[in-house]
Formats: C-alpha cells, structure tokens, sequence
C-alpha cells in the first residue's frame, strides 16, 4: 500500500431532519364549532363541519342508469373496433383541424370482443357448461367443471352462474 498505513473509509452521517409539528386541525380554534368527544379518543364537530353540507352525493340508481345509457349508446364504438372498422379521430396540428380514418390494433379489437362479452352476458361457463346436453358425472366431467369454475374471478361472476342455472332449472331462462 502507498503511504504505508492501511486505508480508512470515512462516512459522515447525514444531518437530522428537523421534525415538523403536526398542526393541530381539529380544534375549536380552527373550526370554529364545539368539539364532542368521542369513544375511540377523536372528537367530532358538533353540528357537522361548516360549510360542508353533509350527505352521500347523487342517486346511485340514477348515476347507474345514466351510465348503462351511455354505455349502450357507445357500443356500437366497440363493435366497429372489434370489427377492424377504421373510426374517425380528429386532431389539430398548426391550428388546423384534421381529421383521418384510424383502424383498431389487434389488442385494441381483442379488448372490445372481451368487453362486449363481459358486459353482454356471455362468460366462458355458461357456453360450456349449460349449452350443453346433460352428460354421466364422471370424475373426468368433475375435473373439468372444477377447472371451469376455478377460472371464475369474482363472487359476483359465481353468483350470477348459480342464479341463471337455478332460472332454467326452474324454465323460466332467457
């Protein structure tokens, strides 16, 4: 080793944030109403907080319902990009409005055919599960209904395939 004594490596710690005071929000300085104490340790604001006047917002059947609408008026959109069709875009360049004919990506048509089988109805199951004549329970039959079923994502999809079995069980399928 040059110099003759053996290397050091020196670190500096960095220096110590300062830690800032949380401002206190909650109090009747700030909000200018009593405070109520509550079991948990927090406090509430005695007659709700000013200027907030409270409640769950719109409707949520109607924002439901508008949505469907909206939904059903675009769809016609995702079938012509399911189809390949080119769908007009408009842009602007150098203050002029253009306007040209752009077709769907592979990916792009592929997600519209997913979507318009989600929303329409149509899930894997039941195309190969109710659509079909009734066939012997075989532990083979079993295997594939459970791989059928493990494909499910949610409660919601599951619910749905008991609800319309349990309808044609009954006759009254769509």
């Amino acid at each position: 080793m040059a110099g003759g004594g053996p290397a050091v490596l020196v670190t500096k710690k960095p220096p110590a944030k300062a830690k800032k005071k949380k401002r206190d929000t909650t109090t009747e300085k700030t909000t200018g109403v009593e405070l109520v104490a509550q079991e948990h340790g927090g406090a509430l604001n005695s007659g709700g907080t000013p200027g907030n006047k409270g409640g769950a917002g719109g409707h949520v059947s109607a924002i439901r319902q508008y949505c469907r609408g909206s939904f059903a008026e675009r769809v016609v959109i995702l079938e012509q990009i399911a189809d390949g069709e080119p769908l007009p875009m408009t842009k602007i360049v150098d203050g002029e409005v253009e306007t040209m004919a752009v077709s769907a990506t592979i990916k792009d048509r592929a997600d519209a055919i997913d979507k318009l089988g989600k929303y329409g109805g149509v899930d894997k199951l039941a195309l190969t599960v109710d659509e079909q004549p009734e066939r012997e329970m075989t532990p083979e039959r079993r295997l594939e209904l459970w791989e059928s079923l493990k494909r499910l994502k949610t409660l919601e999809e599951f619910e749905r395939l008991l609800v319309d079995a349990a309808k044609k069980q009954l006759g009254g399928g769509e």
